[in-house]
């Protein structure tokens, strides 16, 4: 449980990493007006801040005044796993698509039957470098999307992410009955 602890930004190490490295990633609110608030009086008003042991003096960032009103949701460690289980399931079947379209490139000009993806073979010639670089960079733009989602409204992510593992889980029974 430590290890989901500092994930779920409750531990010194974690607090500092989010203050000084995703500070600008976070919305501002105006209902929390200093980093000293405890957990209770922060979430009556709807919003959480940065809650635990770092709230201290000691540990306060340099720049206190840029970071007053920084709200970080907390999540749950079932959220959490969640999260990471549905992250992995779109990662996978992503990297599953895109093993068969290399090992499968004899035959792409059969087998495919995405026009985006057919019209990108044609462009070049059937060679897949194209198309395998454009699912790379579409894979790894919306698993940092969801990513980043995650740490700002955690709750709507995990719809949006849910949404995208069972896509992608319909996409890889098709794949496996092709």
């Amino acid at each position: 449980m430590p290890f989901l602890r500092r994930l779920m930004f409750r531990s010194r190490a974690a607090d500092h990493i989010a203050r000084s490295w995703f500070a600008p990633l976070f919305r501002r609110s105006s209902s929390v007006s200093s980093l000293g608030e405890s957990h209770s009086a922060a979430s009556a008003v709807g919003s959480v801040a940065f809650a635990g042991p770092s709230a201290s003096a000691a540990s306060a960032p340099r720049n206190a005044d840029a970071m007053r009103g920084l709200v970080i949701p907390l999540v749950s460690s079932r959220q959490l796993l969640l999260f990471g289980l549905l992250w992995l399931i779109i990662g996978g079947v992503s990297a599953v698509d895109t093993y068969l379209t290399v090992r499968d490139q004899e035959s792409l000009f059969y087998l495919e039957l995405n026009p985006v993806a057919r019209w990108l073979l044609e462009w070049h010639d059937w060679n897949p470098a194209t198309l395998v670089g454009l699912k790379f960079l579409g894979s790894m733009a919306v698993l940092g999307v969801l990513a980043v989602g995650f740490l700002r409204e955690p709750k709507r992510t995990l719809v949006v992410a849910g949404s995208l593992a069972v896509l992608q889980s319909a996409l890889l029974l098709f794949l496996a009955a092709a």
